[in-house]
């Protein structure tokens, strides 16, 4: 859905909109290398590996899981650092929340699934090994991944409370 006013603003909300993606769907966006985090909500349409985000920098960020299975990990791979979550149930038909953020602390990951009062998952992992998203200059989300997309958000700044509360699906 595209705001009227100001014809620049694609609003996904899951309640009337998200963005569908099939497979080799991709959205590439120029690349600022002073981003600090990266929030995204997602719900994958089936179980499989999925290349959910990349950078030009040389990152990446991928859901795996068998197709029997409602269980997965997703995985941060970068340069000089490398992230694996717990198996955890992202493959079941709710959407989930991924945030990441880098500083002089290293690299966080953040991840998150509630339904309305009730938190399904929440885990945050890190690594102290030094990145910053890599220099390039184009991230692209989506590639492989057949599922859908909800609030993409790109901050300049380190989030210490990452995946806003107030989504909860």
């Amino acid at each position: 859905e595209v705001d009227e006013q100001s014809k620049t603003k694609l609003v996904m909300d899951n309640i009337t909109t998200t963005l569908s993606m099939t497979n080799g769907s991709k959205l590439e966006m120029p690349w600022n290398s002073n981003t600090k985090t990266i929030e995204l909500f997602l719900k994958p349409a089936d179980a499989g590996v999925y290349t959910i985000l990349s950078g030009s920098g040389g990152w990446n960020v991928q859901l795996s899981g068998s197709l029997d299975d409602d269980y997965g990990y997703i995985i941060f791979s970068g340069s000089s650092a490398s992230i694996t979550s717990d198996r955890l149930p992202i493959f079941n038909n709710r959407f989930f929340g991924i945030s990441l953020s880098t500083g002089s602390f290293g690299l966080k990951m953040d991840v998150r699934q509630a339904e309305k009062d009730r938190t399904i998952f929440e885990n945050s992992y890190t690594s102290s090994a030094d990145n910053s998203f890599g220099n390039g200059s184009k991230l692209w989300v989506g590639g492989n991944y057949s599922g859908s997309l909800d609030e993409f958000r790109l901050w300049k700044i380190y989030l210490i409370y990452s995946l806003d509360y107030r989504f909860t699906h």
